[in-house]
């Protein structure tokens, strides 16, 4: 599977996933006007399972960027003093 990338060696699919993980961000942070919204809907109507379903699903997007984030650092050459300025900065 060949990867598309652009000029600057960006791999197009993992800016896409960033894109999606970052509207569910944006979602979980909506409270009751978006995240939340199920709550105020009756119960197995289905504007409930859709709202619910969309609650459930956003909850992957944290855990999204951490994947994200080690998928480019495989097969990355650094030297043990870079690995550990680069942990200090996460800590």
């Amino acid at each position: 599977m060949e990867n598309k990338t652009t000029s600057s060696n960006r791999i197009l699919y993992i800016d896409a996933l960033r894109i999606f993980a970052v509207f569910f961000v944006i979602f979980v942070h909506t409270g009751n006007a978006g995240y939340s919204l199920f709550v105020n809907r009756i119960p197995g109507s289905p504007l409930y399972w859709i709202d619910l379903f969309l609650s459930l699903f956003s909850r992957f997007c944290v855990a999204s960027f951490f994947a994200i984030s080690g998928a480019l650092l495989l097969g990355k050459e650094e030297t043990d003093r870079k690995r550990l300025r680069r942990f200090g900065r996460m800590v």
